[in-house]
């Protein structure tokens, strides 16, 4: 198939000539030449076969004038014939094929008139059946076009009518039945070479559009393939991002998961309670040491109200702390809680407080921390009563005439007191900032009241033996360890000894005094 790269969309055959229009005319002869040209050569050797053969009937029928005859056959048209078939394999034949053939059927054909002219008239009347065969070689079998096949055609019926009436005196009723046939013969094959050539170009026709629809639906697929291709790759990038996107998402919940972990890990191992209300005083969640502190289950206190475990007394106060925070958006580092149990235990807390806000910035309620400082409020009112006790027993000093010994006395303890309070404070503070700053691990914290617990302590001691040394009672006399009391003594002035860098050197004595 040749492919013209011409649109034969709108292309017509013409009726009449069997052409196409110039453009479109050489292609089909192209393809016709290559697609005729084997058969073409069939032709031409069977022609010349059978020309060569019907020389025997000559001998047969008309021997007086076989040589005359002979010489049309094997001196004219067999020479001429193989001429044409050896010149078929030329590349100039392309361009005279149909002329060259034209001449071969003319040749064949005025050689069997030539024949009936020659022969007696006893023989000559068996030779008009080989115009027959002519006009069945020109008109189908040497794939001749219709125009060509037509002239020569026509050019044979009239040189047969010129000879028959000019030249052999042929009866007329023998011409009457010899241009019957004759006629009938030429113009069935001019019908047959019309169907044949139209059926011909019509099939090309058909072979062209396919071959333009082909390209149209290629040229569809390729772009519908660029097409797919395109929007495959836009969703393989697509997925691909959409996978990042995935991978992404899954690590940072993955990390969001880890933290939450490690921050309810880190509220549920504190000691102390952490709390979120929302603006209305209501609790949304807590640790596990906020409701240990307050005295109540998870249940009991979920969703409920502040005020339900406040000391009613100090439950305005606890609101105004609440309220200065949500008004001025500032934290408050420090102030007390008092609150009741369930089991109806007074406890009091120091509390923390600021203000808990949703993504957009605005306040959704409170969040803070508080710590049980029941304990230690208890201390500070043993050391208020000590230092009431002390007192009054200074006074008692004066009366009898140690006013002096009493007041050194009272402010040695006094500065004896006031550096673990201090100590006690100090580490207090240190420990609400780090718990203010979430800066902070369970080894600070246990680092930070370990101090606090030991000066405690020491306080503790300091106050029970003043309270024995000012105790007003009944003068009894017991065997006693002069060692302990001289500790005891010491206990109560250590800090000016180091203070004054004063080195004490004890040396025990290892028997009991009598009392």
């Amino acid at each position: 198939m040749i492919k013209s790269g011409l649109d034969w969309d709108d292309v017509e055959l013409n009726l009449l000539t069997l052409s196409f229009p110039e453009k479109y005319e050489m292609f089909f002869k192209e393809e016709h030449f290559k697609k005729s040209l084997r058969h073409v050569r069939l032709a031409l050797l069977l022609s010349i076969i059978y020309f060569g053969i019907f020389g025997i009937l000559d001998a047969w029928i008309v021997p007086e004038a076989k040589y005359q005859l002979w010489f049309i056959r094997y001196a004219l048209y067999c020479p001429f014939a193989l001429g044409i078939l050896v010149f078929s394999y030329s590349r100039w034949f392309k361009k005279c094929m149909q002329v060259c053939i034209a001449l071969v059927v003319g040749l064949a054909g005025l050689g069997i008139i030539a024949m009936l002219v020659l022969a007696p008239q006893s023989g000559s009347s068996s030779y008009y059946a080989g115009l027959i065969l002519v006009f069945i070689f020109g008109y189908t079998f040497f794939k001749l076009d219709f125009i060509y096949a037509s002239v020569v055609g026509i050019m044979i019926v009239v040189a047969y009518e010129f000879t028959a009436i000019w030249a052999t005196e042929t009866p007329i009723h023998i011409l009457i039945n010899n241009n019957f046939y004759f006629l009938t013969g030429n113009l069935l094959g001019m019908f047959a070479c019309y169907s044949i050539q139209y059926n011909s170009r019509k099939e090309f026709l058909q072979a062209q559009l396919l071959e333009t629809e082909k390209k149209k639906v290629h040229s569809a697929n390729f772009e519908l393939e660029n097409k797919v291709e395109q929007r495959t790759g836009q969703l393989l990038r697509a997925n691909n991002v959409l996978k990042q996107e995935i991978n992404e998402r899954n690590r940072a919940e993955e990390h969001l998961r880890e933290s939450e972990e490690k921050y309810r890990s880190i509220l549920e191992s504190m000691e102390e309670g952490y709390y979120e209300f929302d603006i209305s005083g209501h609790l949304k969640f807590f640790n596990d040491a906020f409701h240990r502190i307050v005295g109540y289950t998870r249940e009991d206190l979920m969703g409920t109200n502040y005020r339900k475990f406040t000391e009613p007394k100090d439950a305005n106060r606890v609101f105004r702390a609440f309220n200065n925070v949500y008004v001025s958006q500032k934290p408050s580092r420090e102030f007390e809680w008092q609150i009741i149990r369930r089991d109806g235990q007074t406890r009091y807390l120091d509390a923390s407080v600021s203000i808990a806000k949703s993504p957009d910035g605005e306040p959704i309620g409170f969040r803070g921390m508080i710590r049980d400082v029941t304990d230690r409020n208890l201390a500070e009112q043993s050391l208020k009563k000590a230092y009431q006790e002390l007192k009054h027993t200074q006074s008692q000093l004066v009366q009898s005439g140690k006013l002096a010994s009493i007041g050194e006395l009272a402010a040695g303890v006094a500065h004896e007191l006031n550096q673990p309070l201090m100590v006690i404070r100090g580490n207090a503070q240190l420990v609400r900032r780090f718990i203010s700053k979430g800066d902070y691990t369970m080894d600070d914290l246990l680092k930070q009241m370990e101090p606090i617990e030991r000066n405690t302590k020491r306080m503790m001691n300091i106050i029970n033996h003043l309270r024995t040394f000012s105790r007003q009672a009944k003068s009894e006399y017991n065997a006693l360890n002069v060692n302990e009391v001289i500790e005891e003594s010491f206990l109560m002035i250590e800090e000016q000894l180091r203070l004054r860098n004063i080195k004490i050197k004890k040396n025990h004595w290892n028997r009991r005094c009598p009392g």
